[in-house]
């Protein structure tokens, strides 16, 4: 069954109505057996298996049917309809990632991506209607670690996840807060706060991966 979102007001459909659509269809689509998830989970890297997720999305079905997708391939998953859920459940429950919807009503994901980088190291892949390249642009720069459009083949965000929790896993957890500044070639590196400072004294909020990659290349 396709469910259609309505715009509040004018009644009429929203133009992204299709593309969740399929989205959802990919969603619950079963495209492997029992016995082939099971072995999907067992071949996965040891320390990703019982990563906690959050899944942000406004949209009911998404948050069920992505979260019922990857409880079954080995994640705890839970679920926020909004940024003030979202903001809620981190402030009492740890979690290894966010997947974050871009298009919420209120504020958005962008939003919620800059307020949650800004305090916190959290992978974040970002969920969007919007295709476009500055769109994607715009929402690694916010700190987001990776960027998903929609509709999505759900085999591909399961990829995604496991990239961005490898990428996370490379470094040791104490480095991840470590503070200091390490300069080089007249860049400076603030530690603690993630900013790489430029010999020009421009700073740019460094997201998860890259500032792992930039420690990792230093070492």
């Amino acid at each position: 069954m396709i469910v259609r979102r309505m715009d509040r007001g004018n009644g009429a459909s929203r133009p992204h109505v299709k593309l969740q659509s399929v989205t959802k269809i990919a969603l619950s689509t079963p495209v492997r057996s029992d016995k082939e998830s099971k072995r999907g989970i067992q071949d996965q890297p040891r320390m990703h298996l019982n990563s906690h997720i959050l899944i942000v999305d406004d949209d009911r079905e998404i948050r069920e049917l992505t979260s019922r997708f990857l409880r079954r391939n080995g994640y705890r998953v839970n679920t926020a309809a909004s940024g003030t859920e979202m903001k809620r459940f981190l402030d009492t429950y740890k979690v290894d990632l966010v997947v974050l919807d871009r298009v919420m009503p209120g504020e958005d994901g962008l939003e919620l991506c800059r307020d949650l980088r800004s305090r916190s190291v959290i992978p974040i892949l970002m969920l969007t209607l919007l295709n476009a390249e500055m769109d994607r642009i715009v929402g690694l720069e916010m700190g987001a670690d990776d960027y998903l459009a929609k509709p999505f083949n759900p085999h591909e965000l399961l990829a995604r996840i496991r990239a961005v929790l490898r990428r996370a896993n490379q470094m040791p957890p104490q480095s991840i807060n470590v503070p200091g500044r390490f300069r080089f070639l007249g860049w400076t590196l603030d530690r603690g706060r993630r900013f790489l400072q430029s010999p020009a004294g421009v700073s740019i909020k460094l997201s998860v991966v890259r500032f792992f990659g930039t420690v990792e290349f230093l070492i």
